[in-house]
């Protein structure tokens, strides 16, 4: 289960205004590696409202009954919603 944005994912957030992430260290196999990534507690919490099933590997995250967002991965599902709410300035 992915667990942290990636690099695009990052920048589109603080490019939305979100406030950076905070620093981690990140497991690697080549070791351990500090990156600003966010997790996904901290996405959950730019979505205090939000409700999230889980139903086998797909993971549906809805704010209200026009905007939700269904992944495979819960991180993608909750990063789409976030961007798609902040856009549209519902957020």
């Amino acid at each position: 289960m992915k667990q942290y944005t990636n690099e695009s994912q990052t920048a589109k957030l603080i490019e939305l205004g979100f406030e950076k992430p905070t620093m981690k260290n990140i497991p690697t196999p080549e070791g351990e590696v500090n990156e600003e990534w966010y997790s996904i507690g901290e996405l959950m919490e730019m979505l205090p409202e939000c409700t999230i099933v889980s139903v086998k590997t797909w993971h549906i995250v809805q704010y209200d009954k026009e905007h939700y967002y269904g992944r495979n991965e819960l991180i993608d599902a909750l990063y789409f919603l976030i961007v798609e709410l902040k856009e549209n300035k519902i957020i």
